[in-house]
């Protein structure tokens, strides 16, 4: 919880954080790079808000191909969970032989990408195709997790505490902290707003960024901007002294 220290306008400033990268036998795919958000709100104070600052996901140490989780979003809300700002993480990687695609970035729309969610919904695994093998995490996102499948785990959502997604096995790539989407043999998807999927269609496996919301006023929106773990900067620019 942070407290509102005096009465004003404020600028909040937001990055989510990177999915990691996607190591295979012959090349190295990036993960998709978290979303900024900017917005002026007024604000109260003793107003308490509640500030998640995104993770970025990790690849897993042992194995080949090793896909990498997704980045978590970074949320600010009020106490009761009211939404102020959310600025979605990026896709893991894939770089398994044939199947060789960049994360996506953290979305600047309120929904995640490849099959993500929406309306603060986690994202879904989806698979269209028949290939084997298809473990992934999906993102999580405001108020719902990210989808899971038989030995990996989708991200939490931020008001379940925003845990990153994973697999029992300690040399999997992790979901970042933000409801990021673990990694096993695909690339997971990245946490936001509402949370990242994952898509597979045909053998061809891209893993979502999360989305991302902004209630201030002046609005800045930009897709794919942060590498690493998020950031949160809230800057007071106007105070009423009381």
């Amino acid at each position: 919880m942070w407290e509102v220290p005096m009465t004003g306008s404020y600028v909040i400033e937001a990055w989510g954080a990177s999915g990691a990268e996607g190591q295979g036998a012959n090349e190295t795919r990036p993960g998709g790079k978290g979303a900024y958000m900017k917005g002026t709100f007024n604000l109260t104070r003793g107003t308490l808000l509640k500030i998640l600052v995104g993770q970025a996901g990790s690849t897993g140490d042992a194995g080949e191909p090793l896909p990498g989780g997704g980045g978590g979003g970074t949320f600010i809300t009020s106490s009761s969970n009211t939404t102020l700002i959310v600025a979605g993480g990026g896709g893991g990687g894939c770089a398994k032989t044939g199947n060789n695609h960049d994360g996506d970035p953290g979305q600047i729309t309120e929904e995640g990408s490849q099959s993500g969610g929406s309306n603060g919904t986690g994202g879904t695994i989806l698979r269209k195709g028949s290939s084997s093998g298809f473990e992934a995490g999906a993102g999580g996102g405001l108020i719902g997790d990210g989808g899971n499948t038989r030995h990996n785990s989708g991200g939490k959502s931020f008001v379940n505490g925003g845990k990153g997604g994973g697999s029992n096995s300690y040399h999997i790539g992790k979901g970042g902290f933000g409801g990021g989407g673990g990694s096993y043999h695909c690339p997971g998807a990245g946490g936001g707003y509402s949370g990242g999927g994952v898509l597979e269609n045909q053998g061809q496996t891209i893993a979502g960024g999360g989305g991302s919301f902004n209630n201030g006023g002046n609005p800045i929106k930009k897709e794919g901007v942060k590498e690493g773990d998020g950031k949160v900067i809230i800057t007071l620019v106007d105070s009423e002294l009381q």
